[in-house]
């Protein structure tokens, strides 16, 4: 994958990507000395990229990225996105909004509805390249980039 055409510049560095293990306390729970604007926390009161962290839902590891008080998922298996995430950070908040666009997604047959189990887990999961068609299409590629450019 070439992520120097999705956005030129933006790298993944020690800094922003946080690896969570069992004995990590979830991310609500961190102590940090401060926030930015965007509601991602920082270290040393230095504001710092919204992070990437890799957690565990329901025995599915994903990359979690937060970004404007939204947490983003793409899983670490296939590279699949959770499209609703994608959604909610275009700024569809309303769910009947949101519950029109996912019906037209899994009717293509190219999704997978989680529902039950772990509240942030469930939604719309898609694939890479449809994933990032939507968040072009939606305005929030260069937002998501990081997320995007993770090797699978």
């Amino acid at each position: 994958m070439d992520g120097g055409a999705l956005s030129e510049g933006v790298a993944i560095s020690a800094e922003s990507v946080h690896v969570l293990d069992s004995s990590s306390p979830p991310l609500s729970t961190r102590a940090h000395s401060s926030s930015s604007s965007t509601g991602a926390p920082t270290a040393t009161g230095k504001s710092i990229s919204p992070h990437i962290a890799l957690a565990m839902y329901s025995k599915v590891q994903v990359w979690e990225f937060h970004i404007s008080g939204i947490g983003v998922m793409r899983r670490v298996s296939d590279g699949w996105f959770n499209c609703t995430h994608i959604l909610r950070l275009a700024g569809f908040g309303e769910k009947s909004k949101r519950t029109k666009i996912l019906e037209r997604i899994v009717e293509t047959g190219m999704a997978e509805k989680i529902q039950g189990g772990v509240g942030k887990y469930q939604g719309t999961w898609i694939p890479f390249e449809r994933a990032l068609k939507m968040a072009q299409e939606y305005g929030v590629a260069g937002k998501l980039a990081p997320l995007f450019e993770i090797p699978v």
